[in-house]
């Protein structure tokens, strides 16, 4: 048998020492020491669109949502959920700055919104955090904590036409209740489903049929109810856009439009434009605030939409809905907006010519899903 020699083994030797050398330029980690690095313990937030306790498909990340931070002996931190949901709180067992530097029990607290509740049971979370040197926080949490889903309280609100004296409403089970009216308004508390509104008016009865999905309705004052349409017409702002943003054209869904700009539900940072979102990825809004309008020469109904606003630095801010046939103002609403999320809108406007969308300070409104009843060609 013939021998290697002395090149063949140089060679080989040469091999180990690479794979020696490259072994040591990735050594294992011992976890025997402090880490020394820092990592997010988050709270997740979301929109329980189903209503059913549980962050499932369908279900959308709520932005802008305060959670608090409490342990003994320290202060209380507080943080608010981000674009994506999360409420980051910074745990480091080296950094004393940080929001969990110590091991022990925190209590992560979510500041409910008026108006809002919590539908996973968990407002409020107990997490422990140990310590663990070589992670890399060179601590845990167990057990961490658990998304937080909350849903607006479903209301049914709106003002009536002067010289209205009484409102029953019928719910979707075919229960009957009168509602009170305070200074021409009202609002009552309302389930899933289709309800139905009597009105006693100046003019007579009027019946309004309001059908309660996800979000409160707000209902027009001077609007009918509208018949059923052979097609209606739902704006979306989906299958628009050719990137991220743009101005939404003439003719889109057969309607002329000024001013109103459609947008990628994450291309802005406010809160509101990912909050509104209620189908696709896109809303649309009034461009730098300004006022927006949608028309036709040909008459059209407007059946209502998702309104929404684009920051909680305005949370309030009111919008101005008038619609007109011809030149004769048919119908004139005020909105109270909120960037935390949607109202529908029940406008049904009947037989308008041109909608125009103003808000009381110039922020912008967000708009999803309207619906429109256009002719037949």
């Amino acid at each position: 048998m013939r021998s290697r020699g002395p090149i063949a083994a140089t060679a080989l030797w040469l091999a180990f020492t690479i794979i020696a050398a490259a072994a040591d330029r990735y050594p294992p980690a011992t976890f025997s020491d402090l880490h020394e690095g820092s990592l997010n313990i988050s709270v997740f937030t979301f929109r329980d669109l189903n209503r059913n306790g549980k962050y499932d498909i369908g279900d959308l990340p709520l932005v802008g949502i305060l959670v608090d931070r409490s342990t003994e002996g320290l202060p209380d931190r507080t943080r608010s959920s981000n674009g994506s949901g999360f409420a980051n709180f910074e745990m480091s067992a080296t950094n004393l700055t940080s929001d969990v530097p110590l091991d022990g029990a925190y209590t992560f607290s979510v500041a409910i919104p008026d108006g809002w509740h919590v539908t996973t049971g968990n407002a409020v979370q107990e997490t422990r955090f140990f310590l663990l040197p070589g992670a890399p926080a060179d601590m845990f949490a167990d057990p961490p904590p658990l998304p937080v889903g909350l849903a607006p309280d479903l209301t049914i609100s709106g003002s009536v036409e002067k010289g209205t004296t009484t409102l029953r409403a019928t719910s979707p089970a075919g229960e009957t209740l009168d509602v009170p009216l305070n200074g021409g308004r009202y609002t009552l508390p309302a389930g899933q489903g289709q309800w139905t509104l009597a009105f006693d008016g100046a003019s007579g009865p009027v019946e309004r049929t309001v059908n309660v999905k996800a979000e409160p309705v707000v209902v027009s004052e001077a609007g009918r109810t509208l018949p059923s349409p052979s097609a209606v017409e739902v704006v979306d702002f989906e299958s628009l856009v050719p990137a991220e943003i743009t101005k939404v054209p003439s003719g889109y869904h057969g309607l002329d439009w000024q001013n109103v700009v459609a947008a990628y539900w994450k291309f802005y940072e406010a809160e509101g434009y990912r909050n509104a979102l209620m189908s696709g990825a896109f809303v649309g809004y009034n461009g730098s605030g300004q006022p927006a309008s949608v028309s036709s020469e040909t008459p059209f109904d407007f059946a209502g939409g998702y309104v929404g606003l684009g920051s909680l630095a305005a949370q309030g801010e009111q919008l101005r809905v008038l619609a007109w046939r011809g030149d004769d103002l048919a119908y004139q609403e005020t909105i109270t907006l909120s960037a935390l999320g949607p109202v529908y809108f029940q406008a049904d406007f009947s037989a308008v010519t041109r909608i125009e969308f103003r808000t009381a300070h110039y922020w912008q409104a967000i708009f999803d899903d309207l619906q429109f009843h256009l002719p037949a060609p």
